[in-house]
């Protein structure tokens, strides 16, 4: 009970989520049928799977018997993208080794980021001036990464400035992972003690399309308390 292993292929580029395909033939080098069972070494042996049955009869055929299965490999971002990662494909009678064959696995990138705010509420600021707070991002992703940032419209006279509307970070697996800016929000002098104003910040690819995450920042007014008095006659005769 003896084989030999040839893969459709010895490497493969795949992204993290996606699948690929490699067929693996065994050629039965012994001298009598036997069956044949496919598994994996390696530390991401998990991401493959053969495509249907596992195992089945390896013919002798003379000399000649051969099977084909098809493995499936799905890799995630739980490395470095572009980092590279052996997956050992072995033949085998029961629970010995018999034939087998790496397959150089090259992960792609994967894509993300969340985002959290120093403060999610600010309250009682008064009209005519300025309150601030910060916004940090953090790469989900296995890769370095570039991610815009963006605000909601707000009501007339309100204005929120960003210290960047971009920010760059490494990816997820390194202490690089995260960056922070300063978030400053501006109120009309005529701002009214009623008004509580949300602003939605949302963090997104940097080539534009949907956000990763969102993050609402609720600010409100404080009341400011006066009056003021007129004498419409000066002087009075009676």
């Amino acid at each position: 009970k003896e084989c030999d292993l040839e893969l459709s292929k010895t490497s493969i580029n795949i992204d993290p989520g996606n699948t690929g395909t490699v067929i693996a033939t065994f050629s039965n080098t012994g001298n009598s049928d036997w069956s044949l069972n496919v598994a994996f070494g390696g530390s991401n042996a998990g991401w493959a799977e053969v495509d249907g049955a596992s195992s089945g009869m390896l013919p002798y055929s003379d000399g000649e018997g051969q099977k084909e299965f098809t493995v499936e490999i799905t890799p995630d971002d739980s490395v470095e993208a572009n980092s590279q990662s052996a997956i050992t494909i072995q033949g085998k009678d029961g629970g010995i080794v018999k034939c087998s064959w790496d397959i150089s696995v090259t992960v792609g990138q994967s894509h993300g980021a969340t985002m959290s705010l120093g403060n999610t509420a600010l309250y009682n600021i008064e009209p005519g001036q300025n309150t601030s707070t910060t916004l940090t991002v953090t790469n989900a992703g296995n890769g370095a990464d570039t991610f815009k940032i963006s605000a909601s419209s707000l009501p007339s006279g309100w204005s929120v400035s960003l210290e960047s509307n971009t920010v760059s970070t490494q990816s997820r697996h390194t202490n690089d992972k995260s960056a922070t800016i300063d978030v400053s929000v501006s109120l009309p002098l005529d701002a009214l003690a009623t008004e509580e104003v949300e602003i939605t910040f949302s963090v997104g690819p940097n080539s534009g399309g949907a956000a990763y995450s969102t993050q609402t920042l609720t600010v409100t007014v404080m009341a400011i308390h006066g009056m003021s008095g007129d004498a419409p006659a000066q002087d009075q005769t009676g």
